[in-house]
């Protein structure tokens, strides 16, 4: 719904959006140009950048997960470092560390994405606004820093830049912030790329793909093309734990509804779900990291069907768990998602050595 009224509001106010767009670009260059000129090196540690160049989901934080998951079977040192969207208190510096356990009340002081790659990784996770400072405090502990968006920060050096594209939305990739969702234009994203992840391939036909692959050669002949989907893994039960295979769990509930706060990536989690044979009858959508309340859990349970959430809007609900009755919860399940190289796993791997 607040995409809906977001785009109506463009509609009507596109002429005077698209007046402020030079003052925003003018804006954008004039910091990258301050920035890079006062840019911070870091000695001894790499830093890989996974970012995108839209407003909104990419998928990013799942590949930021991969290359975390792989590095560790290689037994590299890594730890990631995020600003934590839409928690409590931005200017906090949390750092969340694998030997100590961390009570439900931390998904709102590190935020959602941060909880869900400390949960799943056990890797050194520091939140802050400040990248420069975030490295810094992670640079004793591990040798690899990966930074889950800071696409467009400037004050920081990378040594290896990540790219995701949305392969779903790309026809909608077309105007600069206000009057598009547009952080930066295309084609200077693309030109600091090393490798590009063309993501969601399964959702799109392949004059799609081919286009952005046409798209990103024009920019970087240099960068190195992957293409990827997402794919679900498991279910798990958000009160008993419990984990259901696809097969198993399909035995049990083939109708669910659909609960997704997760800015622009709705209708890809949607198909991803019909994909393993599901019927999906409510679609429950929400805005971006969207923060539920008792509230909606309650209304949730009128519906007498099961509900589906991604794994980063189940952690926001954990910390009700203690404060409604099991009845609530005994229909609520997340989904556990692994990232699938549809073309260029020997890049992915070059990758991930390169790192």
């Amino acid at each position: 719904m607040e995409r809906k009224i977001i785009k109506i509001l463009r509609y009507i106010f596109a002429p005077i959006l698209a007046l402020l767009v030079p003052l925003y670009y003018f804006v954008f260059l004039l910091i990258k140009h301050i920035r890079i000129r006062r840019q911070k090196r870091f000695q001894n540690i790499k830093v890989i950048c996974v970012g995108n160049f839209t407003l909104g989901g990419s998928g990013k934080t799942t590949v930021v997960k991969t290359i975390v998951e792989d590095l560790k079977k290689l037994g590299k040192s890594c730890g990631i470092i995020t600003r934590g969207y839409k928690r409590k208190n931005k200017n906090d510096i949390i750092l969340l560390l694998p030997e100590k356990n961390y009570g439900y009340d931390y998904v709102e002081k590190v935020g959602d994405e941060a909880f869900m790659l400390f949960s799943k990784l056990s890797v050194p996770i520091c939140v802050s606004s400040d990248r420069n400072k975030a490295i810094e405090i992670l640079k004793d502990k591990v040798s690899i820093v990966i930074s889950d968006d800071g696409y467009q920060n400037f004050s920081f050096y990378k040594d290896l830049n990540v790219l995701v594209i949305n392969l779903f939305d790309f026809k909608n990739i077309n105007f600069l912030f206000p009057l598009g969702n547009l952080r930066e234009p295309m084609g200077s994203a693309i030109k600091r790329a090393d490798y590009v992840v063309l993501n969601h391939s399964k959702f799109v036909n392949d004059k799609v793909i081919e286009k952005a692959k046409q798209r990103v050669k024009k920019f970087n002949k240099k960068a190195k093309i992957i293409t990827s989907y997402y794919k679900i893994d498991n279910f798990v039960n958000l009160y008993t734990k419990k984990s259901f295979f696809i097969k198993d769990f399909i035995s049990y509930y083939l109708d669910v509804n659909i609960c997704c706060g997760v800015g622009g990536g709705e209708e890809v989690f949607v198909r991803m779900i019909e994909l393993e044979g599901l019927n999906v009858k409510n679609k429950l959508f929400y805005s971006d990291h969207y923060k539920y309340k008792i509230e909606d859990v309650k209304k949730w349970a009128k519906f007498n069907l099961p509900l589906v959430l991604t794994h980063k809007d189940a952690v926001k609900l954990f910390p009700y768990l203690d404060k409604l009755d099991k009845f609530y919860f005994e229909k609520i399940f997340y989904t556990n998602i692994k990232l699938e190289i549809d073309e260029g796993k020997d890049i992915w791997e070059e990758m991930i050595n390169t790192i």
